[in-house]
This record gives structure tokens, C-alpha cells and sequence, in this order.
């Protein structure tokens, strides 16, 4: 074991660069001989990070007796003011006692008949993993705490939850989403980008390891600290309905096209057929990469304020497709085919391979590299995502 956790140590060095799916694994190990193990190897800026990865994993692992401060905060300790992030449900604010110390402002948004004292513990156990995370390492802002918010929805009276995300001192303000850089389209580097889509499946990827599933990934949950010629780091964030991957899914959907060319066929429409799970991430994140990849928003804005597709998108037809099944199958089509067609001659066949893997995640047949379901399965029966971080470990052109 310490010679695998000793390799496992030495590749973390080359972070920026691939993600091995040996250090997934090392963080699901529910056992302290790892840890101990771990102390054995030298110290280095690897090392740190391997620990950080398992402590934060672990996180809930130590009782609820032994003095752990409550995660939940008073509403009073942020301002009242805050600057919503372009493109985004996000907000960026301060706190009431340090005026200086900006945070970002993560809301749920679970439907109004969802039991508050279900989803409280999954709140709770997400911000406490998220707690201890390094930003920079997991693409995830650590989280300072949760806020509970009453409010009267459609004349129902609802609880959802908001995170207080810390935005380290070092990061530009203001953050933008992905949704705006992709529809004001500054030029950067293809490295950049490329390092941006890497970064977004660390970020994904970590949530997976601590066994929750996202449920709505794309450009406008993805936060960028940029700078005028340069690509900042970017977070994942949209937590709107984090549930963990083995808890009971709801079925609630919308028919907003904007949101449902990021979601799987099988979880499109106000009542989806399947029941969530990771590989509905990967899926997402899929969609993403192609937009990081042709730089361009897929959702664009006509003359009036509404919403309309990219005109190289083209789903008009199946927009106007009254069969849920049959629209949302025809936009994974058109997806795919804008990937093959259009990825190669700018981002090079490792990259178009990786997102084209994501876009087929859960088609059946050869095409779909990451194999069958019984293949992404743990002993429990959870579905993890270890095939698609094996694709990441391929670095792209």
C-alpha cells in the first residue's frame, strides 16, 4: 500500500496537467492506515494535497458529539448588500464584522413541497466537506457556513438554503460566469480554455468523490475570476439541488430549453424518465466542454431579451418538436455532431474524444467508451464516476 500511495503522491506533481484516477480511488479508502501511511511520506506540496483530498472527503466521519461547531449561521453576519454575478444566481458580498472580506452566495432552490428536514442534512453534510477543501486544488470555494432563508412561494411557505462560499483575498473582483465570457468572447489562449475545462472536471470530479451528484452543471454555475488577458481560476458552484448520489432523486423538471440542452435526454422535460444519477453530470459537463471548445454561448439573446439558440446550433427543428423525447433526443444529436465536426481543427482529437465520451456517457453499444452501468457500480451499488476520470487522465492536444 505505501508504494501506491507513495505514486499516487509523486503524480499529484503533475496536477496541472492530467488527473489519475489512482488518487479517486486512494480518497474513497475508508481506512486509517492510508492516513498513517501518508505521515510516512515526505512532506511536499503533493503530499498536502493527497491529505487534503481525504480529509475533506472524510469529512463526516468524526461524531456530531465531539464539539464540531453547527455549519449553520445567522443570516446577520453577511451585509444585507450584495452584486449579483453576471449571467449567474450567484451574489457577491461582505461580511457585516470585515468589510473587506468578500464572500459568493450560493442559494438552493428545491421545489416548494420538498421536506425541509430531508434536504437540511444533505445541505449540512455538502457544507462540511466543502469546508475544508483548498480552492485551488478541487476548483470548489471553501464554504464558511449556511444560511437558512423563509420565504412564500406561490403562496406556499418554503426553507431553502444558502452557502457562504469564502473568496480568497488573492482572486479579482468582480468574478464573471462562463455564460458571459461566452457571449462577450474576450480572446485567450487555447491553453487557457483548455486549462478551464480540465479545471471543471477536477471540480465535478471531487463532488463525485464525496458521493453527491450536482444536477446542474453548466455555464452559469461555473464562476470565473478573470482578469482582462488572462483566464483566472474558475469554481464550480449552482448547488441549487445537491442531493448524495444514493439519496432518493426527485423527478421535477422544467421546460426551459436553455437549461435542458445541458441535461441528458433522459432528464429532460417536467417529468423526467430516469432517475438522476453521476453519469447525468458527466453528461453536463460534456455540453460544457464543447462550448469551452468552440468558445462560443450556445444560448444567445434576440432583439426582444429572449432566449434563442446559437445559430451554428442547430435545434431549431427540434425545439419546435411537441415530443419531449424526441426534441430532447434530436439536441444530444446535434450536439455530438457539432462536436465531431467542429472540435478537431480547433482543440485537437484528445479533447473532441474526451467530450464526445462525455456527450455518449450512458448511450449503449461500442461508441459509448465508458462502458456499461454495472461497470461504474461500487460494491453498494452507487454509481461512481472512476471510467470518466480514467478519459481525463488523458491530457488533451
Amino acid at each position: 500500500m505505501r508504494k501506491h500511495i507513495k505514486q499516487a503522491v509523486d503524480d499529484l506533481e503533475d496536477w496541472q496537467a492530467k488527473f489519475d484516477p489512482s488518487w479517486y480511488l486512494i480518497t474513497r479508502i475508508a481506512s486509517s492506515s492510508v492516513d498513517e501511511r501518508l505521515q510516512d511520506v515526505p512532506q511536499n506540496d503533493a503530499s498536502r494535497r493527497l491529505a487534503q483530498m481525504r480529509e475533506a472527503s472524510g469529512s463526516l466521519s468524526v461524531p456530531n458529539n465531539q464539539g464540531r461547531q453547527s455549519i449553520f449561521r445567522d443570516a446577520t453576519i453577511i451585509q444585507e448588500h450584495a452584486e449579483q454575478v453576471s449571467y449567474s444566481n450567484s451574489f457577491v458580498s461582505y461580511y457585516t464584522d470585515q468589510p473587506d472580506h468578500a464572500v459568493l452566495l450560493d442559494r438552493t432552490n428545491y421545489p416548494v413541497d420538498t421536506p425541509r428536514e430531508r434536504v437540511k442534512p444533505y445541505v449540512r453534510n455538502l457544507a462540511r466537506k466543502l469546508h475544508n477543501v483548498d480552492p485551488m486544488t478541487f476548483g470548489l470555494l471553501k464554504c464558511d457556513g449556511v444560511m437558512e432563508v423563509s420565504e412564500v412561494q406561490d403562496g406556499t411557505a418554503t426553507t431553502q438554503f444558502q452557502f457562504i462560499f469564502d473568496i480568497p483575498a488573492s482572486l479579482s473582483l468582480p468574478p464573471a460566469s462562463l455564460r458571459h465570457l461566452l457571449r462577450a468572447r474576450p480572446q485567450y489562449p487555447l491553453g487557457q480554455r483548455i486549462q478551464l475545462a480540465q479545471q471543471l472536471a477536477r471540480s465535478v470530479m471531487f463532488v463525485h468523490t464525496a458521493d453527491f451528484v450536482h444536477k446542474n452543471i453548466r455555464p452559469e454555475t461555473i464562476i470565473i475570476f478573470h482578469e482582462e488577458s488572462r483566464l483566472g481560476p474558475s469554481f464550480l458552484t449552482g448547488f441549487e439541488r445537491i442531493r448524495p448520489a444514493d439519496a432518493p432523486t426527485d423527478n421535477y423538471g422544467d421546460s426551459k430549453w436553455e437549461k435542458n440542452i445541458y441535461r441528458h435526454p433522459s432528464r429532460q422535460g417536467l417529468l423526467p424518465d430516469d432517475y438522476y444519477k453521476m453519469q447525468h453530470d458527466v453528461y453536463s459537463l460534456g455540453v460544457c466542454l464543447l462550448e469551452i471548445g468552440l468558445w462560443c454561448s450556445f444560448v444567445c439573446e434576440d432583439d426582444n431579451g429572449g432566449s434563442v439558440p446559437w445559430e451554428q446550433l442547430d435545434i431549431s427543428e427540434a425545439l419546435a418538436d411537441e415530443d419531449t423525447r424526441g426534441r430532447a433526443s434530436a439536441i444530444k444529436r446535434a450536439l455530438v455532431a457539432l462536436a465531431k465536426e467542429r472540435l478537431p481543427c480547433i482543440v485537437g482529437e484528445r479533447y473532441t474524444q474526451l467530450t464526445t465520451a462525455c456527450l455518449t456517457c450512458l448511450d449503449k453499444g461500442d461508441e459509448n467508451v465508458f462502458g456499461n452501468q454495472a461497470g461504474l457500480e461500487d460494491e453498494d451499488g452507487i454509481i461512481v464516476g472512476v471510467r470518466y476520470i480514467e478519459r481525463e487522465n488523458t491530457p488533451a492536444d
